[in-house]
């Protein structure tokens, strides 16, 4: 509504551009499902719905794993920081190695274990939080503690990662005189610099394990 006798409610400022282009967002959620390109189990971003291959009458739904989600690896995306994606890729490679019959979750069937991974994380702390929603119905002690210990691993070995990539880093900068005459003539690329150092200082401070048993539609 315009005010009384017409102008603006409030003055309009000129746009300012993010000064964070690429990894700004800071929680991201990855689909268990397959791979488009591959077939393979994959936590990633889904392509299409099931809604969508229902109404396209696809043939194979209501077989064992064809009501998996169908996903795509979403490292091409430049919005999604490094952190997040390599705690995908981890627990893609964790879930691939369990023995689980049915390891993502079928909407159809309402059968598999893996849901979904968030990554919430922090670019002024460095901190991450990563929950796994599963279901856990059916599933056998030894199998649930399989899950908690792949996981926990799964942290240990990103935090580990990070920490030594973020000394490396510190040495090759404090033992460099000619890196720091390189960078001082503006000859050195910056190109994902700010991004790739504060991933390399990242460390996650909480893992959970989501037990969902409501059956998605």
């Amino acid at each position: 509504k315009r005010p009384v006798g017409g102008g603006r409610l409030s003055v309009v400022e000129k746009i300012c551009p993010s000064p964070a282009l690429e990894g700004y967002r800071n929680k991201c959620e990855f689909t268990a499902g397959t791979d488009v390109l591959t077939g393979q189990p994959m936590f990633g971003f889904t392509v299409g719905s099931i809604r969508e291959r229902v109404k396209d009458g696809d043939e194979k739904l209501g077989e064992i794993g064809s009501g998996c989600a169908n996903v795509a690896d979403p490292s091409l995306c430049t919005h999604v920081p490094r952190v997040a994606i390599e705690v995908a890729e981890r627990m893609t490679a964790f879930m691939r190695s369990t023995s689980l019959k049915h390891k993502c979750y079928d909407r159809i069937i309402g059968e598999g274990v893996f849901r979904q991974v968030m990554v919430r994380n922090s670019q002024s702390t460095k901190e991450a939080l990563v929950v796994v929603q599963i279901k856990s119905e059916g599933l056998q002690k030894s199998e649930l503690d399989a899950i908690r210990n792949g996981l926990l691993q799964v942290c240990e070995q990103l935090n580990e990662g990070w920490a030594a990539a973020a000394t490396k880093k510190g040495n090759d900068d404090g033992g460099s005189n000619d890196k720091e005459i390189e960078q001082s003539s503006g000859t050195a690329s910056s190109n994902g610099g700010d991004e790739e150092s504060s991933r390399s200082c990242y460390r996650i401070v909480s893992a959970l394990i989501q037990y969902n048993e409501t059956r998605f539609e």
